[in-house]
């Protein structure tokens, strides 16, 4: 199932950004290693290819996504591998990292994989949609919780993958994403103390969304 993220008031996460006294932040990746195509925790980091251009930037990376063709969606992405995190024992509740979009009103596509368990070969992938961005560096904070497959499996995370990236003036050409530091991130449930202050109430909305067979970003089998 993909859901729908919206984060036009994220300053309401202030009301309850603190951390279980189990739990602390888990870095994945700060870019220093991206040279050796390896992240903080160890992990591969690719793109394959799929992007015009990928380069590092101080703590963040520069994509710039091959702009989409023909009504389809652009075919780049970019992934971090994980050593199975077990986001439930560790009690960590979301993924953030910071983004700078190309224009106000971009989405991209933020996809979870994860396995039956850290033994297991086979995984499972899930996506949430994050709409509405400014055009403006900002912290993105995404529930693990919105993740809401069936087969999803948040005490066994292996991988996460950022895709379909659309914004309202890609017609113009190529253009690039700014993607800053990820981590694994601990905290209470805010999501209900957004709703219950009055803040913002949609943070989440169903969100009908058709996949291309033909788009290869959805396929982030990367064992390396």
């Amino acid at each position: 199932m993909i859901r729908q993220i919206l984060y036009g008031l994220v300053a309401c996460l202030s009301l309850s950004r603190i951390a279980a006294a189990d739990c602390s932040t888990l870095k994945i990746d700060d870019f220093a290693q991206y040279s050796n195509s390896v992240n903080s925790l160890g992990g591969y980091t690719d793109d394959d290819g799929s992007m015009a251009s990928i380069s590092v930037s101080g703590t963040s990376l520069i994509l710039t996504p091959v702009p989409p063709a023909d009504g389809r969606l652009s075919p780049s992405y970019y992934y971090e591998n994980l050593p199975c995190v077990q986001s439930v024992t560790e009690a960590y509740k979301a993924i953030k990292f910071t983004m700078k979009a190309p224009a106000p009103g971009s989405n991209f596509t933020l996809e979870i994989q994860t396995r039956a368990s850290c033994s297991a070969t086979a995984f499972q992938s899930d996506w949430q949609v994050v709409r509405d961005l400014t055009g403006q560096a900002q912290t993105v904070i995404v529930p693990l919780g919105g993740w809401l497959g069936a087969n999803t499996n948040l005490n066994a995370i292996t991988g996460f993958n950022w895709a379909t990236w659309t914004s309202p003036t890609q017609s113009n050409g190529e253009e690039d994403w700014q993607l800053g530091g990820i981590d694994d991130y601990c905290l209470v449930d805010y999501l209900f103390a957004c709703y219950h202050h009055g803040l913002y109430h949609k943070i989440y909305q169903p969100f009908n969304f058709h996949f291309d067979a033909n788009n290869k970003h959805s396929k982030v089998n990367h064992h390396h």
